[in-house]
This record gives C-alpha cells, structure tokens and sequence, in this order.
C-alpha cells in the first residue's frame, strides 16, 4: 500500500512486479465538499468571516 504522497514508489514497485494500492488520507465527503465550495463558491456571499454557510449540492436529494 502506497500513500499519496510516496508516488517515487510507483516506479520500484513496477520495476520489480509489486502490485500496488494507493490510499489518500482525505475521505470522499471532505472532496465533494470542498469540490463544491471551489465550484458554488458560497462563501463569496457572507457578509463577515465569521458568519456560518451551507455547503451546497443540487446532485444530492434529502430523504
């Protein structure tokens, strides 16, 4: 197993037939959030930095 940062080993390990498994650290939920804040950029409407946002996503359906 691989971590992101060590992808150098990518190259040993096909030099010598290693299968590999890379994990990154990050979840899923924080790369869909932040993902949306980047694209929605909700935070561009506060009025303070201290003032609280909802992180938007029109995919996901409330159940």
């Amino acid at each position: 197993m691989l971590s992101f940062i060590l992808l150098v080993a990518t190259d040993v390990a096909a030099k010598f037939g290693i299968p590999r498994l890379y994990f990154h650290g990050t979840g899923f939920f924080p790369l869909c959030a932040s993902l949306s804040v980047m694209i929605y950029q909700p935070h561009r409407k506060l009025s303070t930095d201290s003032e609280s946002f909802v992180i938007p996503n029109p995919q996901m359906k409330s159940r």
